[in-house]
Parts: structure tokens; C-alpha cells; sequence
């Protein structure tokens, strides 16, 4: 599916606005925490692509490992480091520290991303976070019946 560039121009300019309205940072450091958040979210489409095709070939205990993934294109995520479940976490979970320990796990189970990703999100309020991972949300596109 195409990418509607109206619609990512509006939503990079919601999570700008959230960071201008409910934080201290500067506009020149809006980028660093939503272009990671952005790049979550692909890393995390890539790898379940990945995963879809590599998990018949594992069975029981035995599973993909990260150099597994990685040959395939795609960067290993741990289950703590993957957006939909960031996402997920309900509102008392102290999302500052959930996504600095998920940049911490995927630079970890990848170390050529070491030093890379940024550790920064815990200065941020929860509830900006929130509506940062709400706002770059993959869509959910129902199905629509044919015929």
C-alpha cells in the first residue's frame, strides 16, 4: 500500500505538536525520539515478515536466532523492544523507561546498532509518549466483505 504523504505530513506535524505543547525540548530535538519510533515500527513489520517465514522451520524450544533474522534482511527484536507491545502497555506503565530498555534490548541482540539508538525518552511525560506511539501507530485496515 502507498504511502499517503498528506497523512505522514500531518502526523509528523501531531508529534511535533505534542513535543512543542508538553515538553522542553527544542524543535531541532523533535527528530531524534520520533524518527526511532518511526523506525520501531518498521524494524518490527520487517521482522514479523522474517519471523513468519522462519518459524516452520523451528519447532518446540528451538528458536530463530538474531543472526537468523539478520541474515534475512532484518533486524532481531526482542519481545520488550517490539511497538505494538510498547504500545500496548497500559497507561501506568512508565513508558520512559520501557522505551529506553527496549533500545537498550535491540542494541544488545544487534550490536552494530550499539550507541546508536536513543536513551532519552524517560525526560519525556508518559503521557506525550502515549500519544506519540498512538499517533505512529501502524493503521489497522479492516477487510472489507467482497461480492
Amino acid at each position: 500500500m502507498p504511502t499517503d504523504l498528506r497523512e505522514f505530513t500531518r502526523t509528523l506535524f501531531a508529534a511535533a505538536n505534542q513535543l512543542w505543547t508538553n515538553t522542553s525540548l527544542r524543535p531541532d530535538q523533535y527528530a531524534q525520539p520520533v524518527l526511532a519510533l518511526i523506525a520501531l515500527r518498521q524494524m518490527e513489520a520487517k521482522f514479523e515478515g522474517v519471523h513468519a517465514e522462519l518459524a516452520p522451520n523451528y519447532k518446540g524450544r528451538l528458536k530463530p536466532a538474531p543472526a537468523d533474522y539478520q541474515a534475512k534482511g532484518a533486524i532481531f527484536l526482542p519481545e520488550t523492544a517490539r511497538f505494538s507491545r510498547l504500545l500496548a502497555l497500559p497507561g501506568t506503565a512508565n513508558l520512559g523507561a520501557e522505551l529506553n530498555g527496549a533500545m537498550k534490548g535491540i542494541a544488545d541482540a544487534n550490536p552494530d546498532l550499539a550507541g546508536v539508538l536513543p536513551q532519552g525518552y524517560a525526560g519525556l511525560p508518559n503521557d506525550v509518549l502515549q500519544e506519540l506511539l498512538r499517533l505512529l501507530a501502524p493503521l489497522k485496515i479492516e477487510a472489507t466483505p467482497t461480492g
